[in-house]
């Protein structure tokens, strides 16, 4: 299993590269190594970053697909901070195709996992994306209300302070305060 690991991180490597027909090559064969040893939980992360590749080449339905299995695998397993990003994964996909309802629905049900788990980084990762699907469903004041919450939360990955601040800029702009959009974007 040292071998599928290192397989993974390889893939992993390609797909933060953009590299993402060598990422599904090492993913595939990570997933071979990991079933052939009958580690059903390596699967199961492997599916997620196989669905993270197909997701990012616009193969949307596939990505699902891979997602769920996943999902399944971490439920038998117990596996529940897998599960919970498995779950945020469809409903990113979701959210990026458009269907902010539903992406919604699985980003409130990865906070809750989250939340069981104590996991601070994926509550507030979490917060984020709820408060984007509920601005994209003009859902304003639900949104700041999250935003606020958010704000007392540490915020400790870049990328999280980012959507943070963007999230709190589209909300000034609506309220027709560009100044204070402006000064959250610089």
């Amino acid at each position: 299993s040292g071998m599928a690991a290192s397989t993974g991180n390889l893939g992993i490597a390609y797909y933060a590269s953009g590299l993402f027909p060598q990422a599904l090559e090492c993913f595939r064969r990570a997933y071979s190594l990991y079933e052939a040893a009958g580690r059903r939980q390596g699967t199961a992360v492997i599916m997620i970053n196989i669905g993270n590749v197909l997701s990012s080449t616009g193969d949307h339905d596939q990505a699902i697909d891979y997602y769920h299995r996943a999902l399944d695998v971490c439920e038998e397993e117990g596996d529940r901070s897998s599960a919970a990003t498995a779950i945020l994964s469809i409903g990113e996909v979701m959210a990026d195709t458009g269907d902010h309802a539903q992406a919604l629905v699985y980003h409130r049900r990865a906070l809750s996992i989250f939340e069981e788990l104590g996991d601070k980084d994926g509550v507030a990762m979490m917060y984020g994306n709820i408060v984007r699907c509920l601005l994209a469903l003009e859902r304003d004041e639900e949104a700041e209300v999250l935003l606020e919450q958010q704000s007392t939360m540490p915020m400790l990955r870049p990328n999280l302070q980012a959507r943070h601040l963007d999230n709190r800029a589209i909300l000034a702009e609506r309220r027709g305060d560009l100044d204070a959009a402006h000064d959250l974007l610089t």
